[in-house]
């Protein structure tokens, strides 16, 4: 039986450029937005701006988001083991001006 997993994204738009992470998952780089799970207290689209920010550096708010977006799931495998199913909620911000982005996690190797 697989564990599940709920998550929230951030889509943040900035003068027609998507905000993106270069990371390092399992030692491979990848092209990623920001998310993460949901903390004790907060609802999703919490969840979505508290890990825009402490993934990049950038600060959004509930008046900077146009859409919530169609959520997704998909499995993967834990060290070959556990079997994880991952529903992302995905929410679509714009805001004016992406101010200081800057990596702020270890596996994080770069803000665009």
């Amino acid at each position: 039986m697989a564990k599940l997993e709920t998550c929230a994204m951030a889509i943040v738009i900035c003068k027609n450029k998507i905000l993106s992470i270069s990371e390092l998952v399992f030692g491979r780089k990848v092209l990623s937005l920001p998310k993460g799970h949901l903390e004790s207290g907060e609802d999703i689209i919490e969840t979505a701006i508290r890990e825009c920010f402490e993934e990049t550096n950038i600060v959004i708010s509930k008046d900077d988001m146009l859409s919530e977006l169609t959520p997704y799931s998909y499995n993967f495998t834990l060290n070959k083991e556990q079997l994880i199913r991952k529903t992302v909620y995905p929410f679509l911000f714009r805001v004016d001006n992406f101010g200081s982005p800057k990596a702020k996690e270890e596996t994080m190797v770069s803000v665009d």
